[in-house]
């Protein structure tokens, strides 16, 4: 017979307080709990946090090792060993206790309970002040030994540069290194204009690090990833110049009596033809490729090494368009572009599905006022075709070329389109954060949404495309064997 084992061998996903062994049989396990905040003055569970996960690796210690008997009889009883433990739910569930902190091993081997102050996510902050907490590292999991503690104090900056920075968010602590010596924290703001979809807009990331003994310990942390480098857009086309054309006789925004057609590449002086006096009508002129880039950094996981990992949705979009340039009869416009959008763990692709469009838009002005315009598109995404289309007045101040927006927006906007809308394109795509370890692809059909199967810390999670109109944001990964559970339709935790 092998060496005895210590430990716990249940493991598996929790659901409403049932968990589910690799035998398929169930046994009653305390639900890993939600974080939980006052929204809308109802005490509300935030959807992603239900599922979170974090690996607990000791240094050193050996695999288990298991005779052809004794694994024969786990399988039957539903029995996992590992080297390994984990934190379930948001309050770091070990084996079914609640520890509202994570474990660190010193170089000693000695292994400290971690708490850290000033950490809840209830908080928005202002970051006009830099963070500050303190870090109370307690003796833990050791018999026959004296309660010892220690506590150390810690600050950091927010890293929220760039420009037009938000003045307040949150702090979430977000991943933790497997021997918990370091942890990420996201500075943040929630969005729960969707209970399905992504829920967080990352502004920048910090890491805090413990070293040396428990007893006399370093703490830091510091800025890992500034906003700058989290929401990034690169573009390469040059829109030309920004032609003013069409003004009416009379103040500007009111009916005109009377149409005249001028076209400047620049504003006229003072006087009766002054665009800015008189109502003048903006346009841009192109005619050649286009492409834009995003990359968005939605989280930052460690491996089982204990390296960093940088989670980003990427989005290539390239194209070329024909924005022609207005006559005293209107002006005619089409475009064509394709695009795919990936999730990248350190910058290998784990979720991505793609997308084209193509569309023509028109303009037709009557010499008495601005007239009317009409476009269409076809587009297609995850190898659906949709068809766009809209006619009317035209407006009074842009003329049209909606087929190129969905580009334009996100060169023209920069940073803060980025930040506030990474996680939708085209109408049709979306994040869904199932768990912070648990983030995937949705893409709308008619009728329903395709999920993707998501990115883990540990790959992909297995499934195929599901299309379905019910909502499906629960999901949690198994810190011990990588597997995870995704396309949920209440709140799960792998234990």
């Amino acid at each position: 017979m092998t060496k005895p084992v210590w430990g716990c061998p249940w493991h598996g996903p929790v659901r409403g307080g049932v968990l589910t062994l690799p035998n398929g049989e169930t046994m009653a396990w305390p639900q890993p709990s939600a974080h939980y905040d006052t929204i809308s003055g109802n005490f509300t569970a935030i959807p992603d946090t239900w599922g979170d996960a974090h690996l607990i690796k000791v240094p050193g210690v050996a695999e288990v090792v298991r005779s052809a008997e004794e694994l024969a009889a786990d399988a039957v009883a539903g029995r996992q060993w590992h080297n390994t433990a984990g934190l379930s739910g948001d309050r770091h569930d070990l084996w079914g206790r609640a520890l509202d902190g994570w474990i660190y091993i010193d170089p000693n081997g000695v292994r400290w309970l971690v708490r850290c102050t000033n950490l809840d996510e209830n908080t928005v902050r202002s970051f006009g002040t830099a963070w500050s907490g303190t870090v109370t590292l307690k003796r833990f999991g050791e018999f026959g030994v004296a309660a010892e503690s220690h506590s150390y104090s810690v600050s950091s900056g927010w890293g929220v540069d760039g420009p037009a920075p938000p003045s307040s968010g949150r702090l979430r602590l977000e991943s933790i290194k497997p021997d918990g010596s370091a942890a990420i924290l996201m500075v943040h703001q929630r969005r729960m204009t969707s209970t399905e979809t992504q829920i967080r807009w990352p502004y920048s990331f910090l890491e805090m690090t413990i070293s040396g003994p428990g007893e006399a310990a370093t703490v830091t942390c510091g800025v890992v990833k500034a906003r700058t480098a989290v929401s990034q857009v690169t573009s390469s086309f040059d829109l030309g110049p920004d032609y003013l054309a069409g003004f009416y006789y009379g103040p500007p925004f009111e009916n005109p009596d009377e149409w005249r057609f001028q076209l400047a590449s620049t504003p006229t002086p003072p006087g009766e033809g002054n665009f800015n006096e008189w109502g003048g009508r903006t346009c841009k002129v192109y005619s050649g490729p286009v492409s834009v880039d995003i990359r968005r950094t939605l989280s930052i996981w460690y491996d089982a090494a204990g390296i960093r990992r940088d989670v980003d949705l990427v989005v290539a979009w390239a194209g070329s368009v024909n924005l022609q340039e207005p006559t005293p009869d209107g002006r005619d416009c089409t475009g064509a572009a394709s695009w795919t959008a990936s999730i990248e763990v350190g910058g290998v692709v784990r979720c991505q599905l793609s997308g084209a469009w193509e569309g023509t838009a028109n303009e037709v002005m009557n010499g008495i006022n601005p007239g009317t315009m009409s476009w269409q598109r076809t587009v297609t995404t995850d190898g659906i075709p949709y068809t766009d289309s809209a006619s009317g007045a035209a407006n009074h101040l842009d003329w049209v070329s909606v087929p190129f927006d969905a580009a334009r927006a996100y060169v023209i906007s920069g940073m803060l389109f980025v930040e506030s809308n990474a996680t939708t394109f085209n109408d049709h795509l979306d994040v869904i954060r199932y768990a912070p370890q648990v983030i995937g692809l949705g893409a709308d059909r008619p009728g329903g949404r395709a999920y993707h199967p998501p990115a883990t810390p540990t790959g992909t999670a297995s499934g195929s495309v599901t299309t379905g109109t019910t909502e499906r944001r629960y999901g949690a990964w198994s810190p011990h064997t990588g597997a995870a559970v995704w396309l949920e339709t209440s709140p799960v935790c792998w234990v």
